[in-house]
């Protein structure tokens, strides 16, 4: 009963830490395959793909589905 709850509860866990990590690098791949003009066009450099990979910027997590606008002209974002 409950022990079999608690090592469904932790496998359910396990499961979607591996997951994370699997797209982690994924991701990580992805960015590393990419030129510096083009990391620059997403508003990164070499220094944050790790970051980026994880989903975080700045310690806090990434919210990929909205993204801070940038500037047309610029690789600096801007106040939305």
């Amino acid at each position: 009963g409950t022990l079999a709850k608690w090592i469904a509860a932790r496998g359910k866990s396990f499961v979607t830490l591996v997951r994370a990590r699997i797209e982690e690098r994924s991701n990580l791949a992805e960015l590393q395959r990419l030129d510096d003009r083009t990391l620059a066009d997403i508003g990164l450099d070499r220094s944050m793909i790790y970051a980026a990979a994880r989903g975080t910027i700045g310690g806090v997590a990434a919210n990929w589905n909205n993204p801070m606008p940038v500037a047309a002209n610029s690789n600096e974002p801007r106040a939305a």
